[in-house]
């Protein structure tokens, strides 16, 4: 029997366990996105601002709301030891490989969970477990089919596919869907670079010709450059931007095209797990959808006004800014996978491009001029959220807050987004064999201690209205966007309370570069 016990395969699992234990259970507290000494120091630089402020001067934050806030935190989530943490991984034919990993690491065997689906591989694993661990849960089918008719809850769960993500993607973006992680989880996404070919350099092509922001590697490669000032701090602002046309870009891709790949499977997981995830299960589901929207047969009007749509895709363009349905719309025309996935599959209701669309007319757009997609409930406290937004006439803070902010948050709330912890991601990359293998780590956090928080629609004004209660959600929101700055552009824009760099502690966070092992 082939073995899967290489060196570099070997020393990516070390590394990967290791992170992922480490990360949820003794580094808990700085795994979050909502880190409490972040919250502290901005807490303070936000009643410095108060009391500077003589628009203010007669208004007065309360510590006792957010001691108390911070106590709901810290309640959410919690302490974890190696033991309880529950385990999904692809085993592959020695699944002891893994197992030895995780079993070191403290994680209980009672608490892993091994998939596999090739029939031939199952029994390889089973045969070899047999001295082994054969108290192992070993499944064999597909893990979406376990997951239909489980309700467990994973810490980590570790992906490792024997394909490109260009293929593999359904899994991912299925699993982020069934919720299936911890509010504080890691997902270990391990795939083969693809080979270069007219369709998947047209297809990366497509994807960053039509981005905002992404890693300046992903069409220039690291060049000398990067040895003298570091990689992690370089984007590229659009390709519109720099006056790139798509047949440039295409050349760029092609000759750049592992730099291409490697920044395309962080930012597509990170834009769904953010954006597209939570749009889905709150159109899809008819008390989620009630709660925001409005009823189906408005929305529908919305979105056959053609003049609408042509209007709102060329203020887009204006601003080098293409909306994620027109990006996937163009991504997915030669590939038949990603237009069934996006344009074809109803989920149950409707397709994921669709409620994106749906989405794209309130929060991209101005809203204003869109408000009849969203549900009376909700348009009935626009007003009194865009006259109670403190700071909002006089600088007082780094962006000028908008009602748009308050309508992302109830799409998070219900939606049950994943939102990155940018500063904990590694990237590595190593040869298995003859194909050349692509990991990311990702720290997911549901962040509920700000969502779970939130009142009901009905009441979400009046919360407004309480200045502390208003600064909390913006001071989670600003949290959230330090790790999402330049990665996820679209992701709370104009959220942030202090600017980069305007303190030690504020500046945002920075992805790492991709480490070759």
């Amino acid at each position: 029997m082939e073995t899967y016990k290489q060196e570099d395969k070997e020393r990516s699992r070390e590394l990967l366990w290791e992170h992922a234990v480490k990360s949820l259970t003794q580094d808990r507290a700085t795994s979050r996105v909502l880190r409490e000494d972040y919250l502290d120091n901005l807490w303070t630089f936000v009643k410095n601002r108060f009391a500077e402020s003589h628009y203010l001067d007669s208004r007065e934050l309360s510590d006792r709301k957010f001691e108390d806030w911070k106590r709901f935190g810290e309640q959410e989530y919690g302490t974890k030891k190696p033991e309880e943490l529950k385990v999904a991984f692809f085993c592959g034919p020695e699944p002891e490989n893994d197992i030895e990993h995780l079993l070191d690491l403290g994680v209980r065997i009672e608490n892993i969970y091994a998939f596999e689906y090739d029939k031939r591989t199952f029994r390889a694993a089973i045969d070899s477990l047999h001295f082994t661990y054969p108290s192992l849960k070993i499944y064999r089918g597909n893990i979406l089919d376990f997951l239909s008719l489980n309700e467990v809850k994973f810490d980590i769960v570790y992906l490792d596919f024997t394909g490109s993500l260009m293929k593999e993607f359904r899994t991912v973006f299925l699993l982020l869907e069934s919720n299936v992680l911890s509010n504080l989880g890691m997902l270990i996404v391990n795939t083969t670079y693809p080979d270069v070919t007219d369709d998947t350099i047209d297809f990366l092509t497509k994807f960053f010709y039509h981005s905002r922001f992404f890693e300046y590697c992903a069409l220039h490669g690291y060049d000398e450059d990067y040895q003298k000032e570091p990689i992690d701090t370089r984007f590229v602002e659009s390709c519109r931007a720099f006056g790139y046309e798509e047949s440039v870009v295409r050349d760029m891709v092609e000759a750049n095209f592992e730099c291409a790949y490697s920044v395309f499977q962080t930012r597509i997981i990170f834009l769904y797990a953010n954006l597209i995830k939570p749009v889905v299960s709150c159109l899809n589901n008819r008390m989620l959808q009630e709660r925001i929207f409005a009823p189906m047969a408005d929305i529908d009007g919305v979105m056959k006004d053609q003049e609408r749509t042509s209007v709102f895709l060329q203020s887009h363009y204006e601003d080098d800014m293409a909306p994620l349905s027109y990006i996937f719309e163009r991504m997915s025309e030669n590939n038949a996978a990603w237009k069934h996935f996006f344009f074809d599959e109803q989920v149950p209701v409707h397709t994921r491009n669709w409620c994106m669309q749906v989405v794209e007319r309130f929060i991209v757009a101005k809203y204003e001029k869109n408000e009849d997609v969203l549900s009376d409930a909700l348009r009935t406290q626009l007003d009194l959220i865009s006259h109670n937004l403190i700071g909002a006439w006089n600088g007082l803070f780094c962006d000028v807050p908008m009602v748009h902010l308050w309508l992302e948050m109830m799409l998070h709330q219900f939606g049950h987004s994943y939102h990155q912890n940018t500063e904990n991601h590694r990237r590595y990359s190593y040869t298995a064999k003859t194909r050349k293998m692509c990991l990311d780590i990702f720290t997911l956090d549901k962040c509920r201690m700000l969502y779970d928080t939130l009142p009901l629609v009905e009441y979400l004004g009046s919360d407004v209205c309480d200045e502390t209660r208003q600064m909390i959600e913006r001071m989670a929101m600003d949290a959230i966007d330090k790790h999402s700055l330049r990665l996820i552009d679209e992701l709370y824009f104009g959220s942030a309370l202090i600017g980069i760099g305007d303190a030690p502690w504020s500046d945002y966070k920075v992805i790492p570069k991709r480490v070759e092992l």
